[in-house]
């Protein structure tokens, strides 16, 4: 008899151990998971690609608590050769210094260039919608910005540049990208969709699972302007100077209570923009 219950205790402890054990795993992958949104949608939103004039709202196009649509940065170059008003040559990759193009995803239709235009104020970045990619290995032929056998990456614009632009031009290539809090197999997910210039592509998942939408939903972003009021309604302009985003999971609680659970969550704030 006492074999019995000295055993049925021994199991007993072990159980709950095994069991504090896998809830500490859970919420070790569940804080993984919110870490990877925050490393998503932190850089997304500081580096969102916009013209930094008060009229050009298109870098963050759509706030709401649960979708974020932006112009994410995908590169930069020079301009090289400036074939017409339309279409430009950009200086190509390098493997060796100076290295002035970059990019972690190739340009492609439906992307924007932000071409920065001189002027006597200063200049200002021009936002072009691409039409086109293609390449050149006689482009930019006498330009000693592409000193270099590979082919110039070409772009065709959909609205003219105006005249000043001139080879030497900094460009910045953005394409846009959609953030959303989506629901997949019954479970909620961060997503993220991108513009190809015809369509949106098919949701990748990005982080998850998360809650589900609600009041300490999965995610949630509020934009707010200069002086900390929040903006409201899906569309907002160059007046969001903060973005205050909240991603959250339910957790295994450590109680002991089967099937009990807790939320963590993730918090920061964000001057987009590179503010």
């Amino acid at each position: 008899m006492l074999l019995g219950v000295l055993t049925a205790t021994v199991a007993d402890v072990v159980a709950r151990q095994w069991r504090l054990q896998g809830a500490l795993d859970a919420r070790r992958a569940a804080r993984a998971q919110l870490a990877a949104a925050a490393d998503a949608l932190r850089p997304a939103l500081r580096m969102a690609a916009g013209t930094r004039d008060a009229a050009d709202s298109s870098d963050l196009v759509v706030v709401s608590d649960t979708l974020l649509e932006l112009r994410a940065a995908t590169g930069a170059s020079v301009v090289c050769g400036v074939v017409d008003p339309s279409t430009i040559d950009l200086v190509p990759l390098a493997t060796a210094p100076p290295a002035l193009s970059w990019w972690r995803a190739a340009p492609q239709p439906g992307d924007v260039a932000l071409v920065h235009v001189d002027d006597a104020s200063g200049g200002a970045w021009i936002a072009r919608d691409v039409e086109s990619v293609g390449g050149t290995t006689v482009g930019c032929a006498a330009s000693p910005l592409a000193a270099t056998a590979q082919p110039r990456p070409r772009l065709r614009l959909t609205m003219p540049l105006p005249g000043a632009v001139a080879p030497g031009a900094p460009v910045r290539l953005a394409r846009r990208v959609r953030w959303l809090h989506y629901r997949s197999g019954g479970l909620w997910y961060l997503g993220e969709r991108e513009w190809d210039g015809a369509a949106w592509t098919g949701t990748q998942p990005v982080a998850g699972p998360l809650r589900p939408p609600g009041s300490r939903g999965g995610l949630t972003i509020v934009a707010r302007d200069s002086a900390g009021n929040a903006l409201v309604g899906s569309v907002v302009s160059s007046r969001v100077v903060r973005v205050d985003v909240v991603v959250r999971a339910d957790v295994p609680s450590l109680t002991g209570v089967r099937g009990a659970t807790s939320v963590d969550s993730v918090a920061f704030v964000v001057a987009p923009r590179g503010g």
